[in-house]
């Protein structure tokens, strides 16, 4: 039983609210001769076109009222136009699922039955001879179970910590980076001024900075600044003497030199 109706087709496709506005002027007897007679075209792909041959009865001319919604065909049979247009495009879905499964099968195929190394003739057997034992059930359970608990190694390619990468900076300021900040800021301690650049760094971590450069730059100067105003050095770079402090050409200097305008 569930055999044979899974042979049948499948759905019979109405669209209730069309149909009861075509059909609003039909009484129940006619709406009933309509009804039967789309399903009979459903079935067998048409209707007769002479109402006599019908497996239907119009005891009370129940056809004149219906025939309206058939229209005849060059093969002589009746069909609703709205009932075929809805067969078509049912099979033109039904056929586009088929394709795009077959499709996809095919796909998978492909992709699962490529080998993926070289055949033998016992997957059990070894090189000596001697046949590889089976583990039990209870064997391959506590294998599985301790291979998902294994911990994960953690990718060891990622960034940096903070502090590692203060750290590094620091230690990898080159000669000529010294030089260049030697020369804008004569007065202060190169070395006395990066710890303590580093040291704030590390203590306000809350305060990440993503340019070092810059920020000791910035620092540099501010040191250079502290110096002038409390007299304890020289109120210029040690830059061309043709340059004036505070000028334009000063500012042209320091970004010709990685340095920046005051900043």
């Amino acid at each position: 039983m569930v055999r044979e109706m899974s042979e049948k087709s499948p759905a019979f496709l109405c669209y209730a609210k069309d149909l009861l506005v075509s059909t609003g002027e039909m009484t129940n007897a006619e709406f009933g001769a309509y009804w039967r007679n789309l399903c009979y075209q459903w079935v067998n792909g048409s209707i007769d076109s002479d109402p006599n041959r019908h497996p239907i009865k119009y005891p009370n001319g129940e056809w004149e009222a219906i025939f309206p919604k058939f229209h005849l065909g060059d093969d002589g049979r009746l069909r609703n136009k709205r009932l075929e247009e809805v067969r078509l495009a049912r099979e033109k879905y039904l056929k586009k699922q088929s394709d795009a499964g077959k499709k996809g099968a095919d796909k998978r195929w492909l992709k699962d039955g490529k080998p993926n190394g070289d055949p033998i003739n016992d997957p059990n057997a070894k090189e000596d001879g001697f046949p590889i034992p089976i583990p039990s059930s209870s064997e391959s359970s506590a294998a599985m179970e301790s291979k998902t608990l294994a911990p994960k190694r953690r990718n060891a390619t990622g960034p940096k910590p903070y502090r590692q990468r203060v750290n590094t900076y620091f230690e990898n300021i080159n000669q000529e980076q010294r030089t260049i900040w030697g020369e804008a800021y004569p007065n202060i301690d190169l070395d006395q001024e990066f710890r303590k650049a580093k040291s704030w760094l590390l203590t306000n971590t809350n305060k990440a900075k993503r340019d070092f450069p810059k920020f000791v730059n910035n620092w540099l100067a501010k040191a250079m600044d502290y110096s002038k105003a409390t007299g304890s050095g020289s109120s210029r770079a040690e830059m061309p003497d043709h340059i004036i402090g505070g000028s334009a050409a000063e500012k042209r200097w320091l970004e010709d030199h990685g340095l920046g305008a005051k900043l």
